[in-house]
């Protein structure tokens, strides 16, 4: 019990470090409003409530989308800038072992955007929904 519990607090460091230090991101802006939009009118994409995302893009600084891409699900999480999103990630890092996938598989960040997948996304429902950034 108290094994986990360092491991716990030495993620919580880590992810406060990250944190503090701002790292990651690029240039690129997307915005929910225009992202949503095309998303409706992309192929095999139905817009979600975001009832059912979880409590990192539900946190999300500038909102989230959630939706279904044929048989997955996905979660856009939009932040003001790069290192919103990478900060984002970080969050997911602290449950990685959680995750029945491995995290780097199911979750991206694109530009200000946070790409969370219910399961490893194929080419086409991760280009549908990227195609769609705008």
């Amino acid at each position: 019990m108290r094994l986990v519990g360092r491991h716990l607090l030495g993620a919580t460091v880590a992810v406060t470090l990250l944190l503090a230090a701002g790292c990651g991101g690029s240039a690129d802006t997307y915005d929910l409003t225009a992202t949503r939009h095309c998303l409706r009118d992309a192929p095999g994409v139905e817009i979600l409530s975001n009832d059912g995302i979880d409590l990192v893009l539900e946190n999300a600084p500038q909102g989230a989308i959630h939706a279904s891409v044929g048989s997955n699900e996905v979660g856009l999480g939009f932040g003001r800038s790069g290192q919103d999103a990478a900060r984002m990630r970080a969050g997911y890092k602290v449950f990685a072992d959680a995750f029945e996938t491995p995290m780097d598989d199911i979750v991206f960040v694109n530009g200000n955007v946070l790409i969370s997948w219910d399961s490893t996304p194929s080419d086409d429902e991760r280009e549908n929904v990227e195609d769609c950034l705008s």
